[in-house]
């Protein structure tokens, strides 16, 4: 099912940048939609397939020394023109350098991919979402330890906080609580659940009574 979608998003794509302005604007929005709702689907089976690797136990992390400023920056980069199109303020409040965390890069990517993808969902336009990086002491043992803590906090629709604890769970059918408590964003923030605690880390999410919300996790320093 990828390689038919695949292709479809490639063709529309390939008409989007050949066309001469033969195209009306009904036409333009109809490609515009097949080209994104493509590029949707094919996110979505991947995760699936990320899900299936993991219910079976076989999905691998290559795990080695990078720097997160470098892998959260990549996804903003790749991010921008989406946050740029819906008109919402992408902030990189991260530090020019940090400590080295031993991690798989390419799975720490998706984590920040979903995280973004989630808070841009939910914001309207004219809102904005910033990326935060810290350095802090864990509470875990041995106390002295230290870890990285990352924030995606968005200016969006908040999260009433019966639906806080069931956002990393399998998405859920039902149609009561929070839309950011269900449907496919559910599957991406499970994913990223997993891949933070197969990291080493942990994953949550705090907001208040009114709009905003804001997704955090750790990783620890490498040693």
């Amino acid at each position: 099912m990828k390689a038919p979608l695949t292709s479809i998003r490639s063709a529309s794509q390939a008409v989007a940048r050949a066309r001469t302005g033969a195209l009306s604007r009904k036409q333009e929005r109809m490609l515009r939609i097949i080209t994104e709702e493509s590029a949707a689907l094919v996110c979505l089976i991947e995760d699936l397939l990320d899900m299936a690797e993991i219910e079976s136990g076989k999905l691998a992390l290559k795990f080695r020394g990078c720097s997160l400023t470098e892998v959260a920056r990549a996804a903003l980069d790749c991010q921008r023109p989406r946050f740029r199109q819906k008109g919402v303020e992408l902030l990189d409040s991260l530090p020019a350098l940090c400590p080295a965390v031993r991690a798989d890069a390419a799975r720490l990517r998706q984590v920040f991919d979903h995280l973004l993808s989630n808070a841009l969902k939910f914001t309207p336009a004219g809102g904005r979402v910033e990326v935060k990086l810290r350095r802090e002491r864990s509470c875990s043992d041995p106390p002295a330890l230290q870890e990285l803590l990352i924030g995606v906090i968005d200016t969006g629709e908040g999260i009433p906080r019966q639906d806080l604890q069931r956002l990393f769970a399998a998405p859920r059918t039902d149609p009561y609580g929070s839309p950011r408590a269900g449907g496919a964003d559910g599957l991406g923030l499970s994913l990223a659940k997993f891949l933070v605690e197969a990291h080493g880390g942990q994953i949550w999410a705090e907001s208040g009574p009114g709009p905003g919300s804001s997704f955090f996790f750790t990783l620890p320093i490498a040693r």
